[in-house]
């Protein structure tokens, strides 16, 4: 539900000349780099350096803001996790004036479902335990602090709306009736029953599988990356990507484990998340003319009203 969790990693906003040439201007001893595209969100253009640093550089005019919060919140948060966070080393300006940044790489590979299918009963407990202390100390973050920092508050039922108003003009005139009538009463139900009461809380805002590493030899999450789409909102939110990803055996662990106070309202939320989610692939998709997201927006929609009805 954030447009920065987009990006276009078909034409990177810095090339990997231009990036060898930064490096070898801010580390003038530092040879020749090998670098690797890691890819590109519509905030940051990421390269992996000799497979032991990244560097993060800034593509739009949010960038700055949004480097600025990481460089405040990371810190704190780093001495209270047993998760790896982004450590700064050098943050810098690019000759055009972007910033940019440079950390050692955390090591892991991305957290995809088909690993999390393959652990054992005792593994899945111990990512459960890692997830809910990592989500406790993230959601009980002083918001009067995050403010401070610049961080913006998103309120889910102001989403939700924007998403329900995009829908009807984009989406649902491809609905079948039964799947109008489903979605909208999706809606309906949020607004009416209560599900839009929340208290609010940082949230990550972004966790899916690329930005949580896996140390399989460990069978242990080694680090979470890419804060920059953190604000202020919807706690349950951080734990519908996670219900989304990994499915109802991960949260029925994660839920009492975080010591969550309505884990059937969280359930049910996870799916007017996932909703917003959709209806937000396919707006981006067609406005930014990526097929590939209108058509895993549309898979996933017509997936979820299904179960849904």
């Amino acid at each position: 539900m954030s447009a920065s969790s987009h990006g276009d990693d078909r034409n990177p906003r810095y090339t990997e000349a231009e990036a060898a040439e930064l490096l070898r201007a801010t580390f003038p001893d530092a040879g020749r780099p090998a670098l690797r595209f890691c890819g590109q969100g519509s905030d940051f253009c990421s390269y992996a350096v000799d497979e032991s640093r990244i560097l993060r550089i800034g593509v739009d005019d949010e960038s700055a803001l949004r480097l600025n919060w990481e460089r405040q919140l990371l810190p704190i948060l780093a001495q209270e996790l047993d998760i790896a966070s982004p450590a700064f080393q050098h943050v810098g300006k690019t000759p055009d004036g972007a910033p940019f940044v440079v950390y050692p790489m955390i090591q892991g590979e991305p957290f995809d479902d088909d690993i999390y299918d393959g652990l054992a009963s005792e593994s899945r407990d111990l990512i459960a335990d890692q997830f809910a202390a990592y989500l406790r100390v993230l959601h009980e973050f002083p918001v009067v602090k995050a403010y401070e920092y610049g961080i913006r508050e998103r309120r889910a039922d102001d989403v939700c709306r924007e998403f329900r108003g995009k829908a009807k003009g984009m989406i649902y005139p491809d609905l079948s009736a039964s799947e109008l009538a489903t979605c909208e009463g999706m809606f309906d139900r949020y607004f009416e029953e209560g599900y839009d009461a929340y208290e609010p809380a940082l949230i990550h805002g972004d966790l899916q599988p690329r930005h949580v590493l896996f140390d399989r030899d460990r069978s242990r999450i080694e680090g979470i990356i890419d804060y920059s789409d953190i604000w202020v909102g919807d706690p349950d939110y951080d734990l519908h990507y996670l219900h989304r990803q990994y499915g109802d055996d991960l949260l029925d662990r994660l839920l009492p484990r975080y010591g969550h106070s309505a884990p059937d309202a969280c359930r049910w939320k996870s799916g007017i998340f996932r909703l917003c989610r959709c209806i937000d692939e396919i707006v981006f998709g067609t406005e930014d003319e990526r097929p590939d997201h209108v058509a895993e927006g549309w898979r996933d929609l017509r997936e979820l009203l299904a179960e849904a009805s």
